[in-house]
């Protein structure tokens, strides 16, 4: 009769563990997949970031030719022709005065 009681007192306290042992399972199984496709998501968004990056890298590399090219066609003349323009017309300022200098002192 004890062992009877005894086994009836296992049973009963296996069988109340049970459902608690399967529902821990299932929520482990929620969490590791909702986890697997967290990993997921962010490895795509990596992966997505390294592409855009090299394209970017590879867009700035192919406009330094141009913006050269551009700077030594445009920019460079520019500014030499700005600078004979002031030098032209600093020495007609200096020349101008100058004279109203020397008028000055000769009068």
């Amino acid at each position: 009769v004890v062992v009877a009681v005894m086994a009836s007192v296992v049973v009963a306290a296996v069988a109340s563990v049970i459902p608690a042992v399967v529902a821990s399972v299932v929520v482990f199984a929620a969490v590791a997949s909702v986890v697997v496709v967290v990993v997921a998501v962010v490895a795509s968004v990596v992966v997505v970031v390294a592409v855009m990056a090299s394209v970017v890298v590879a867009a700035v590399a192919s406009l330094i030719p141009a913006v050269v090219t551009y700077v030594e066609a445009s920019v460079i003349p520019a500014v030499v022709a700005s600078v004979v323009v002031f030098a032209a017309v600093a020495s007609v300022v200096v020349a101008v005065m100058a004279s109203v200098v020397v008028a000055a002192v000769a009068s």
